[in-house]
């Protein structure tokens, strides 16, 4: 999700996108948790609440975000969007030709990664917020949750050389969260039925 966010952080790689997205399918919970489930109202508003200003994404840009560019999209399940990420909320490194985080903290209210939907008149609109913390830098504590919904647990397999589980970054934990786009997968899955991403004249989602 973070070559052009880091292309002035040392030996930068390009990630694999097809790679990416049938990594992020391997890795989705089976039965994604919703809202009701977890009783968040509450949190979520107060969350909705801090990232508002971001709907408008010249707002998210002047807080120091960055556009991935690419809108990722799986046929069949659905997509993300495209990625805008905050580099210094995520303390971004290289570490091993892999992206690494340095950044521990997870403030609700400061996402480390915003998610936007292409529109056809070329605007693009909020649809998610993500978070994002690197496994090493958050150490032995038992893993990251928002208000009590467990992150997911990303790290790429060995025995599997044609997919990467880890896209592109050290084993690392993050979280989807659907805040602005009804997710029929539930509002903490990784893919969104809801979300498209555009078409190109060969009719391939733009990846």
């Amino acid at each position: 999700m973070l070559r052009h966010a880091l292309r002035g952080v040392p030996a930068a790689v390009a990630l694999p996108v097809a790679a990416i997205a049938l990594a992020a399918v391997a890795a989705a919970p089976a039965t994604p948790q919703d809202v009701a489930e977890f009783g968040l109202g509450p949190q979520l508003a107060a969350v909705r609440k801090a990232t508002a200003r971001y709907q408008d994404v010249r707002v998210a840009i002047a807080y120091g975000y960055v556009s991935e560019q690419h809108c990722i999209a799986m046929p069949g399940t659905g997509a993300m969007g495209v990625h805008f990420v905050h580099p210094e909320r995520m303390g971004l490194v290289m570490k091993d030709g892999r992206i690494d985080g340095t950044d521990t903290e997870i403030d609700p209210t400061q996402p480390e990664l915003l998610i936007y939907e292409p529109q056809k008149d070329g605007g693009l609109t909020l649809v998610a917020v993500e978070y994002y913390t690197s496994q090493e830098a958050w150490g032995p504590a038992p893993p990251p949750t928002f208000y009590g919904v467990p992150f997911n647990d990303m790290k790429d397999d060995p025995s599997t050389p044609d997919v990467d589980e880890g896209h592109g970054f050290t084993p690392h934990y993050d979280l989807h969260v659907w805040l602005y786009r009804e997710n029929p997968r539930g509002m903490f899955a990784q893919w969104n039925p809801a979300v498209s991403c555009p078409v190109t004249p060969e009719g391939h989602a733009t990846h």
